[in-house]
């Protein structure tokens, strides 16, 4: 079997990590083998019309990996590379044992490679197959031994060399391989983010034409509608096809569009909590010190807290899972972005509802998507969120 270069992968993990599943069309040729190795390991799952989607597993992998860490640990994970390495790891234990070398062998097997004891042993007892333990086999049997495993599998040079940063044999490998200790952990099995829907944050600039004017979207992922996770914005299906109102003004199906995406609508229910709560100005607001991204949630007259930090909290408020921490440039991106389809304004130091949407909240088509039935609930979900918040 030939096995696809590791680098053809990133860009694939690149728009899992943003985007939380792909559609065929999404997908470049050169990563189409990816998807059932993927899959195997437990990173992907399929969906409707040939689109996968990532694993809870992989969405709830830790948010600061490189993009390097991250392949490293997607491809350990693969059944077939898996096993190649850990042949690799069993062989120099094993050599570490023939030179009495106990006292480091026994940091790495209690410590390092702890995790690993049950998967190497089954290679071992693969390989010793009842003659007896390895470690009191002549070295040079050994080495045979191991040569001859290695030569019934397959080659993973390529492979090495991108995810070990070298190629060489098994004894080469070794130190390699246990420095790397830390990315064999294998996907968690079953839910572990507790059934609820998941929410990322996309990054995207509103189009201009070339007047200026805010124009729609091509059909690019950010603005594809997904099955599984709350990614993206709902312009368009999978085939390209529009799914929004092309009826109504380009303003209008931004801002209904961004009111869709749980980070953009968490933000837009606290200004409607603002605008709807009676309290005076200075009581429950956002509050901007300098800069758009330091916006603070200012409740009863005392701050409380940045908008960047209390966001994830207000997205699960609204019964998502949040998997995205905007940082302050993107929590200035939202906040421009409600502002620039004419949502939101800033002045005074505060942000509010523009009085022009402030007034069609209760019009009919706005009233059912924010004010009534469970859409009411959810507004007052965020408002004794602020409550407690305060």
């Amino acid at each position: 079997m030939s096995w696809p270069d590791p680098i053809t992968l990133l860009p694939l993990l690149a728009h899992l990590s943003t985007i939380g599943e792909l559609y065929p069309a999404e997908l470049d040729r050169a990563a189409q083998p990816w998807l059932s190795l993927l899959a195997k390991a437990g990173w992907v799952s399929p969906l409707a019309d040939g689109a996968y989607a990532a694993t809870d597993a992989y969405l709830s992998l830790p948010t600061d990996l490189s993009a390097t860490e991250r392949l490293r640990r997607i491809c350990f994970a693969i059944p077939n590379y898996r096993r190649y390495l850990i042949a690799v790891l069993a062989e120099g234990l094993v050599g570490a044992g023939q030179v009495d070398y106990y006292k480091q062998l026994e940091q790495w097997v209690i410590g390092d490679l702890s995790a690993l004891a049950g998967e190497i042993n089954t290679v071992l007892d693969e390989l010793e197959a009842g003659q007896g333990r390895m470690v009191e086999w002549p070295s040079d049997r050994v080495t045979a031994r191991f040569a001859d495993w290695h030569a019934g599998h397959n080659s993973f040079a390529e492979w090495d060399q991108t995810l070990l940063g070298l190629s060489g044999t098994p004894t080469q490998l070794f130190t390699k391989a246990l420095s790397y200790a830390a990315f064999f952990a294998l996907p968690c099995q079953g839910s572990v983010l507790d059934g609820k829907p998941v929410a990322l944050l996309p990054d995207f600039d509103l189009p201009l034409d070339e007047t200026g004017h805010l124009a729609l979207p091509a059909p690019v992922a950010w603005a594809t509608t997904r099955q599984s996770v709350n990614s993206s914005l709902p312009f368009y299906d999978a085939q390209g096809r529009p799914t929004h109102d092309a009826a109504q003004p380009v303003p209008v199906i931004w801002q209904d569009a961004l009111s869709e995406q749980p980070y953009y609508r968490a933000v837009l229910r606290v200004a409607v909590a603002v605008r709807l709560s009676g309290y005076a100005p200075d009581e429950l607001a956002l509050f901007v010190p300098d800069d758009l991204g330091d916006t603070r949630i200012v409740v009863r007259g005392r701050e409380r807290g940045a908008l960047a930090d209390l966001l994830p909290h207000l997205v699960e408020t609204l019964g998502y899972r949040a998997l995205s921490k905007p940082s302050q440039a993107q929590v200035r991106r939202i906040l421009e972005n409600w502002c620039l389809v004419g949502a939101l304004e800033a002045r005074g130091g505060q942000i509010s509802l523009r009085e022009s949407y402030a007034r069609t909240l209760h019009e009919r088509r706005r009233a059912s998507r924010f004010l009534r039935g469970s859409a009411r609930e959810e507004q007052r979900r965020i408002e004794r969120f602020l409550k407690e918040t305060g």
